[in-house]
C-alpha cells in the first residue's frame, strides 16, 4: 500500500516522468520509500525527473531506520522544509558517475558541497556510508545505494556535541560489526574533529582537551581497529561528562 501511494505522489509530482526515470527505478525497487517520501515533501521529485544527468547516492529504507524517529519527523515538518532540501540535495551529483570514476576526486552536490570517496578492500565508501549496490542505471542517470544517510558538514555549526557523538556513533558501529574497522576509524575521526569545530560555549575547554588529545593518540597509532576503539573511549567519557 505504501508502495502504491507514494506511486501516486510521484506520478503528480511530475507529468512529464519518463517510466525509467531515477524517481520511478527508485520507486519499483521498493526500498527507498523514505528517501521517496522525503523528496516529495522538500520538492525534489521534479528535479529528479528531469533529463539531469543526475548521480544520486540512494539510503535504503534500513539506512533511514538507523536514525532517530524523532529526527525524521522532524525533518518532514514544512517548518524544516529548507533542511531537508539540504540534506537530500547532498545525496545528489550533477552528472552522471559510475562507481568506476568515483573514487577519482572529491564531488560537488547540488547543495554546493562536496563528497569524498574511499575504496577499502573494494568496496566503496562515502563520507563513511558504504555502496551496497552500485551503478543501477536509470534514463536521466545513475543510482548508487548506500547503507547510510549523508550529513552535510555546514549542519555542525548548528549541531551539539551530543548530537555529533551520537550521530557518528550510529554511522561507525555498523561499519565495525561488518568487519569495516578502517571505515569506522575514519567516520570516528571525522566526528572528534567535528568537536574540534564547534565554538566554545557547546565544548568546554577540559573536553576540548580530551579530544585533542585522543586525535594526537590516534595519529600515532597504525591499526584501524585500534583507532576505532581510541576514538570509541574517547566518545564514552564524553557522554559521562556534562556536555
Amino acid at each position: 500500500m505504501m508502495k502504491f501511494i507514494l506511486s501516486l505522489l510521484l506520478v503528480g509530482a511530475s507529468l512529464s516522468i519518463k517510466a525509467d526515470n531515477i524517481v520511478n527505478v527508485a520507486s519499483n525497487a521498493g526500498n527507498f520509500n523514505t528517501l521517496l517520501k522525503a523528496a516529495v515533501e522538500a520538492g525534489l521529485a521534479n528535479t529528479l525527473s528531469e533529463d539531469g544527468p543526475f548521480t544520486v547516492f540512494a539510503p535504503t529504507d534500513s539506512a533511514f531506520e538507523k536514525l532517530p524517529d524523532e529526527v525524521i519527523i522532524s525533518l518532514l515538518k514544512k517548518e524544516n522544509k529548507d533542511k531537508l532540501v539540504s540534506i537530500l540535495k547532498f545525496h545528489v551529483i550533477a552528472g552522471n558517475y559510475p562507481s568506476d570514476k568515483l573514487p577519482l576526486l572529491p564531488l560537488k552536490t547540488l547543495n554546493g558541497q562536496d563528497v569524498n570517496f574511499k575504496v577499502d578492500d573494494g568496496d566503496i565508501f562515502i563520507n563513511g556510508a558504504k555502496v551496497l549496490k552500485a551503478n543501477i542505471n536509470a534514463s536521466n542517470g545513475i543510482i548508487h545505494v548506500i547503507d547510510g544517510v549523508l550529513t552535510p558538514p555546514k549542519t555542525i555549526s548548528e549541531a551539539s556535541a551530543k548530537g555529533i557523538i551520537v550521530r557518528g556513533i550510529q554511522m561507525g558501529v555498523p561499519q565495525f560489526n561488518h568487519g569495516n574497522h578502517s571505515a569506522c576509524a575514519d567516520i570516528y575521526e571525522i566526528s572528534l574533529r567535528s568537536l574540534l569545530m564547534l565554538p566554545n560555549a557547546k565544548l568546554s575547554e577540559a573536553n576540548r582537551k580530551l579530544v585533542s588529545k585522543s586525535l594526537l593518540r590516534l595519529s600515532e597509532m597504525d591499526s584501524s581497529t585500534e583507532k576505532a576503539w581510541e576514538a570509541r573511549s574517547t566518545f564514552d567519557k564524553l557522554m559521562l561528562s556534562e556536555l
